[in-house]
């Protein structure tokens, strides 16, 4: 079959794609509706953290590319020698188009400074990412086609060190590093990939599905059509196994991709063994450990789930970037008298939440009792965090830490039904030791990136009182089921 696809001419971003995923490219570029929802956050988080790199550059001129020609707006901000620095100027040639971050003049040239909204240590750097050089080899090379000389590139990033004092000074949230070496050594591999990628788009349109899923899915970003290359595959396909990149990868060149296909010597792991042979069965799996395990705790039993935000700027004195900050909790409370109670907090105040989530929590959890969470680093992270910032409740903290029993690893250990698809995420797990039960049937949070929205909505001006309201409640309600849902989980092992 002959093709006249593709255009010739890419973006960065999806030359990016197309370095990670020839298949996510083509998918981007003929079938975009397949693709998952963006993370608005992260997308936001990016914004904010743009903005606020380019006053580390100030009297820029700023190419909003949605209001004018951004290429002649480009040409004409460069050839005004009263400009230093240009703010997302962009490049057009046959075969790429660029934005660049931040570009300023230096004679003999320009320099190219990509802004990232990751984290590094600044007194301690590390390897640059391989995926951050290429993208800014790729700018570096459209820059050099459209006959534009680069002196210099550099990376800048959020220093991870950074603690916020106040009073707005973020002077040294910021960090640069000179990749110009780097950039210069990987621009002709990029060139040689980017004039292969026609021919290998078209043999993806010929062939979509020799490219299975696999690391490419995850690695370096994950690939917004994850989700639909999976449906193409088996149900039981041997990429639910997990942890296991190199035993797939070695099952893919078998010619197997189902996990009910595995020779029964191939898998070590005796969870992947367990999933293999639960696979095969078609019938779930309830091992007496998970019963025992569960009788054995005493009353009261607290059932509590935090939901945290992690602003890549941070906003309240003392907090760093992308620290986590609980601002809600929900704890059902089984006495074992048949009764279950239920307590909770939120707040939405804009303020820093921390003092009165952890006050609130201490008076909830009482002092004894089994304090039982899905997947207790997360939990125990938070409380050792709230801890050092509040040196009088630590102990307190410190022996609601020492309580908990981490219900996942109960589950985890004894459970599996073969639609799980080697995820043992309560979500996952939910459903099938608890028929009926959904995330599904919430309101307009149903997971935890959608928790995260809720609460920036609720602490910024703009939302009427109803529609506060209704988004306080859809949080209190999503924060309750993670809790509802624990408690449920353990009344289905108990009951079996």
């Amino acid at each position: 079959m002959t093709h006249t696809y593709p255009p010739h001419q890419l973006s960065k971003s999806q030359l990016m794609t197309g370095l990670q995923c020839p298949k996510a490219l083509f998918l981007s570029l003929k079938h975009p509706e397949l693709a998952a929802p963006s993370d608005s956050l992260r997308i936001e988080w990016g914004h904010q953290v743009g903005a606020l790199a380019r006053e580390q550059f100030p009297g820029g001129v700023f190419i909003d590319r949605f209001s004018c020609d951004p290429y002649q707006e480009t040409q004409r901000a460069m050839r005004d020698p009263a400009v230093d620095a240009i703010y997302e100027a962009s490049f057009s040639t046959s075969k790429l188009n660029v934005s660049v971050d931040i570009l300023r003049r230096e004679w003999p040239g320009w320099v190219i400074t990509e802004v990232k909204s990751s984290t590094q240590a600044k007194k301690q750097p590390k390897d640059v990412q391989p995926h951050h050089v290429d993208d800014v080899a790729i700018q570096a090379l459209c820059l050099e086609l459209a006959g534009i000389k680069v002196t210099r590139c550099e990376l800048m990033f959020i220093d991870n060190t950074f603690t916020y004092q106040g009073d707005n000074n973020y002077q040294d949230l910021f960090a640069t590093r000179d990749i110009t070496a780097l950039v210069n050594e990987r621009m002709p591999e990029i060139w040689d990939r980017r004039l292969k990628m026609d021919v290998n788009l078209l043999s993806v349109l010929d062939n979509p599905s020799d490219i299975k899923t696999g690391s490419q899915c995850k690695k370096p970003h994950p690939c917004a059509f994850k989700k639909h290359c999976l449906s193409l595959e088996p149900r039981h396909t041997v990429s639910a196994l997990p942890k296991a990149a190199k035993k797939i990868e070695a099952l893919r060149a078998m010619g197997i991709d189902d996990i009910r296909d595995i020779p029964e010597d191939f898998l070590t792991s005796k969870t992947h063994q367990w999933i293999r042979e639960v696979t095969i069965n078609g019938q779930e799996t309830l091992k007496p450990g998970a019963k025992q395990a569960i009788e054995n705790l005493g009353y009261p039993r607290y059932y509590p789930d935090f939901e945290t935000i992690s602003f890549a700027i941070p906003r309240w004195i003392g907090t760093k970037p992308y620290q986590q900050i609980p601002f809600q909790w929900s704890c059902h409370i089984d006495q074992g008298d048949g009764e279950l109670l239920h307590k909770e907090f939120l707040d939405v105040t804009g303020q820093d939440p921390r003092r009165a989530f952890a006050e609130s929590l201490i008076a909830a959890c009482g002092n004894e009792g089994p304090v039982i969470v899905y997947n207790q680093s997360a939990e125990k992270t938070n409380i050792n965090k709230l801890a050092e910032a509040f040196p009088d409740l630590s102990a307190s903290l410190q022996g609601i830490a020492d309580r908990i029993v981490d219900l996942l690893v109960i589950v985890k250990d004894n459970y599996y039904h073969p639609d799980m698809n080697g995820s043992w995420s309560i979500k996952n797990v939910l459903p099938h030791l608890v028929p009926g039960r959904s995330y599904k049937d919430l309101g307009s949070v149903q997971e935890g990136t959608g928790a995260q929205e809720a609460y920036i909505k609720l602490i910024e001006p703009g939302l009427t009182a109803e529609e506060r309201a209704i988004l306080e409640k859809d949080l209190k309600d999503y924060c309750a089921m993670d809790t509802l849902s624990m408690v449920e989980i353990v009344e289905a092992i108990t009951r079996k």
